[in-house]
């Protein structure tokens, strides 16, 4: 039935009154499940659980109200469904199947038949966004009960609210019943019990909650129908998907993830971050090592980074606050995938002095680098360099100049947090530039434990005390530490 201006214009057909279904007619559109309360309240779900079936699909109906979610839900069903005028959205491929060219027409007919009576062409939007929003869509059979070789006469849209699935054990004799667990003999002569399944169709629209106890004649319970008698299609929504196109609807910065797996395995640590191009190569190379869900995460974490937001976050769920220490830390506690470079290493300034001792004081107190004072960090601040992610402090280097073109970098470091991603690599080749922009042939470094690093990813050599200026061979044998001195000509 169509309408056109208020007018009801109806066709010719008519159902004989063999054709029964306990579903009355409707418009196969999703209005009569329509929220008639004018705007919507928004709440904060602590529990973060549904009771029932119903419940979650009530819920995804309300998330659905919310500007941003419709935004986002109808940009999917706008790419999946394209409508023409002259052409339909939809087609059967069969160039794959092997069967005869009178098998394959059959098909195409008996396709365009079920689109005709899906009104596809016409309600293919609504009938995609029903199914998308609610993760299920629902249509009862109809046939002529006293000709049923006429094949199916109609297909009659079910609200999924007013759906439910049972699959339940039949009841056995017990003398029928074997059991491997009571101590037979051979266990292979287990009776396994045979499984009924069915569905519940309620025509109210309050959920059928209680015990399938449903009967062919109706009840408070609902209508039990054959499980051959509904086509239903079940779709289960990737949240993650959801929340990349809100966040693309939002034109959000930051994507957040929470994972009820732990997180990213990177030789026993998680990385820190990575870029576009990183988290790529990463996935492809350790996709046998992630689980199901992280990879679902950190492959769109890549997509919302493709289009245009600037950086995804997946943290660990399990974790306490890690929500609260990702947001409000200075280093944060995931792995952050990023678009644009959020990266800086700059020259510090006398700001910068109370970070640089707050980020080096661990190590300086187990003597991992040489002792230094505020005062002489804050009197040298010249020669510091910090490197910044997201603006916060998680690494420095110094270039302290010595005599005779020469220099000295120093106070090399990079917070726990973000170890094994390059960014000692980074600051000791910008240590290196920063010294030949001073003119300088020679650049030391002087550690008690951290020579190997230098020596294979910083390309030093070691050194004696001889190659050491003068002033700095005094300091060098008047603090005792013993350290091995590292040598590379620029």
């Amino acid at each position: 039935m169509a309408k056109l201006f208020g007018f009801s214009i109806e066709g010719d057909e008519k159902f004989p009154p063999s054709v029964v279904s306990p579903v009355a007619p409707n418009d196969a559109d999703g209005t009569d499940y329509a929220l008639t309360t004018g705007f919507f309240g928004s709440y904060v779900d602590i529990e973060g659980v549904y009771r029932t079936e119903f419940d979650l699909i009530k819920r995804y109906r309300e998330m659905a109200l919310h500007p941003e979610v419709d935004r986002a839900i109808e940009n999917i069903v706008n790419e999946a469904i394209v409508s023409d005028t002259n052409d339909s959205p939809v087609q059967i491929e069969l160039s794959n199947l092997n069967a005869s060219d009178g098998i394959k027409d059959a098909i195409r007919k008996e396709f365009k038949y079920i689109l005709e009576l899906l009104d596809f062409d016409k309600k293919c939007h609504e009938i995609y966004r029903n199914w998308y929003i609610d993760g299920r869509i629902y249509y009862h059979k109809l046939i002529d009960v006293k000709n049923p070789e006429a094949g199916i006469q109609d297909l009659r849209y079910i609200d999924s609210m007013k759906m439910r699935y049972v699959r339940q054990q039949k009841r056995l004799k017990k003398s029928g019943i074997k059991s491997s667990y009571l101590g037979e003999q051979d266990p292979m002569e287990f009776e396994f019990p045979e499984i009924e399944e069915y569905f519940v169709y309620n025509p109210k629209t309050s959920y059928p909650v209680g015990p399938p106890s449903a009967t062919s004649t109706g009840s408070e319970k609902g209508i039990k129908i054959a499980k051959d008698s509904i086509v239903y299609c079940w779709y289960r929504v990737n949240s993650d998907g959801v929340a990349l196109e809100v966040a693309e609807a939002l034109k959000a910065e930051k994507l957040i993830f929470l994972t009820g797996s732990g997180s990213l395995p990177m030789n026993g640590k998680k990385p820190a971050q990575l870029s576009v191009e990183e988290a790529n190569d990463w996935l492809k190379k350790k996709r046998g090592d992630l689980s199901g869900e992280i990879a679902s995460k950190l492959e769109h974490g890549l997509r919302a980074c493709k289009e245009g937001v600037s950086r995804a976050h997946i943290l660990d769920g399990l974790a306490d606050d890690a929500l609260l220490e990702e947001l409000f830390s200075s280093e944060g506690v995931g792995t952050m995938v990023y678009a644009d470079e959020y990266t800086e290493i700059r020259k510090a300034l006398k700001k910068d002095v109370r970070s640089i001792m707050r980020l080096i004081g661990s190590s300086v107190a187990a003597e991992e680098l040489a002792k230094r004072t505020r005062t002489e960090v804050a009197a040298a601040i010249g020669d510091y360099n910090v490197f910044e992610i997201d603006g916060n402090m998680v690494g420095c280097v110094a270039v302290h100049p010595l005599e005779g073109k020469v220099a000295e970098m120093g106070c090399l470091f990079v917070a726990s947090g973000h170890e094994n991603s390059g960014i000692g690599r980074k600051l000791m080749l910008y240590a290196e530039n920063r010294a030949k922009e001073m003119g300088m042939k020679k650049l030391l470094a002087l550690s008690t434990q951290a020579f190997n690093y230098l020596q294979s990813k910083g390309g030093f050599t070691e050194g004696t005390i001889e190659v050491l200026p003068p002033d700095r061979k005094a300091s060098y044998e008047a603090s005792g530490r013993n350290s091995k001195i590292l040598q590379k000509d620029l």
